[in-house]
């Protein structure tokens, strides 16, 4: 079986390899995608029995923040190794990584491949952030009595269905996986169903809920754009649009045009998910009429004290064109509308914006985020709608109320605050491994 899925991993590395070059994806750490490390890359770490925490992408890595800073609290003298397979969750462990930590890139799953990387690693414990299960890494870890834990575990119906095609497969995989930490009852039942063993599976709840955690920031030094009167005219209103996809942008900007009629202080940001998708939404409102203003000029124009709310128009759409700033935005917003959900993408985490009391509203395409939307919509604190004409009724109803939209804000906290705990629960349960 190993033999036939290292000859699938081969045939699907000579299309990948391609692929990569042709979207320009390739970078300076590339190789490692092939298991082609520096010979002294792991030779400070390997002997001190790192942690090994593997986060697929953005999502997974803010979900392990958490984690990896209350185990370096409790351990400090832990040192981890990160792996991640895209470029922008790679570029967030970076910046996460203590000095002495490592970052890189997860290689492909061939057996010869993950077997020199784990005998470079040489971990104490394996972390795979939700549902990463790569059969001949975790037949590797087994085979040298590393534990492997599966953390913040989601099987989804559709992963379900396909899983259990190859339920017999699927067994002999689960088996060498030490504990399952689930989200919820339905995705241990699930994961229990396709082969793991009852007594390794645990429902800790969902780590997204603590990577929001709002600490006191007054003693932080503010951007100059947290200052709304520098530029949005006060008083006005903001809908921020946040990680939105291809296909999505023309939805919310016609939806804006057919609201500024009734609310000309109302202003919005759009912040797309993928940062290289800035010029055509600038392209894409400049067609519709309305004023693309980037957030990096305004930062420039808030630095040099030149700022007017009145330079950018009475129609302006502000778009954010970095990383890591979104949180900013939505504590300046007065509605969040949370992008991937209009399209048949699946949605994207709205924990955030509802730990500030935002009023969100989101498109019925949801399935990667189906617990917590249902977790939400049953307690008031979320508007799910099915298309445009959906989202402009729902905006318009919260804008015409603001009673509305603080009840919102507030049940949408409360469903946060009353979830949070998953990381200290996961924590304790894998203290007999560190």
């Amino acid at each position: 079986m190993r033999i036939l899925y290292d000859i699938f991993f081969l045939l699907f590395s000579i299309f990948y390899l391609p692929y990569f070059l042709i979207k320009r994806k390739y970078h300076r750490d590339f190789l490692q995608r092939f298991g082609i490390f520096g010979k002294d890359t792991f030779s400070s770490i390997a002997a001190t029995r790192p942690v090994w925490l593997h986060a697929v992408s953005v999502g997974e890595m803010k979900t392990a923040e958490t984690l990896i800073k209350d185990m370096r609290r409790m351990l400090p003298a832990k040192r981890f190794v990160i792996s991640n397979v895209t470029k922008t969750g790679h570029d967030i462990a970076v910046r996460l990584a203590g000095g002495e930590d490592i970052v890189i890139y997860f290689p492909i799953d061939l057996s010869f491949v993950v077997r020199g990387l784990v005998r470079a690693v040489n971990p104490s414990l394996f972390i795979a952030i939700e549902t990463e299960i790569w059969p001949n890494l975790l037949t590797e870890l087994y085979n040298r009595n590393i534990p492997a834990v599966l953390m913040n575990g989601r099987i989804s119906p559709r992963s379900f269905r396909n899983y259990r095609l190859i339920k017999p497969v699927m067994r002999g995989i689960l088996a060498k996986v030490r504990l399952f930490c689930m989200r919820t009852e339905a995705d241990a039942e699930r994961i229990r169903r396709l082969g793991a063993a009852a007594g390794s599976i645990k429902v800790t709840g969902n780590m997204k809920f603590d990577s929001v955690l709002i600490r006191d920031e007054g003693g932080e030094a503010r951007a100059p754009v947290e200052e709304r009167g520098k530029w949005l005219p006060e008083p006005s209103r903001l809908i921020v649009a946040g990680s939105t996809h291809r296909g999505e942008d023309a939805k919310i900007l016609e939806s804006y045009r057919a609201l500024k009629k009734d609310f000309s202080d109302l202003r919005l940001l759009i912040a797309p998910r993928h940062i290289e998708r800035v010029g055509e939404i600038e392209a894409l409102a400049g067609r519709l009429g309305f004023k693309p203003v980037r957030i990096s000029e305004v930062e420039k124009r808030c630095a040099s004290a030149k700022s007017n709310p009145a330079d950018y128009g009475d129609s302006p759409v502000f778009i954010l064109d970095s990383m890591g700033r979104l949180k900013s935005f939505y504590k300046l917003a007065t509605i969040v509308f949370m992008g991937g959900s209009l399209i048949p993408h699946g949605g994207q985490n709205f924990i955030e914006p509802a730990a500030y009391a935002k009023p969100v509203i989101t498109g019925s395409y949801v399935h990667n985020f189906k617990d917590m939307s249902e977790l939400f919509a049953k307690s008031g604190a979320i508007e799910i709608v099915k298309d445009k004409n959906g989202l402009v009724s729902s905006l318009r109803k919260l804008l015409s109320s603001e009673e509305r939209c603080k009840e919102m804000g507030e049940r949408a906290k409360k469903v946060v605050f009353d979830n949070i705990g998953s990381t200290e629960r996961n924590i304790s349960l894998i203290r007999e491994y560190l």
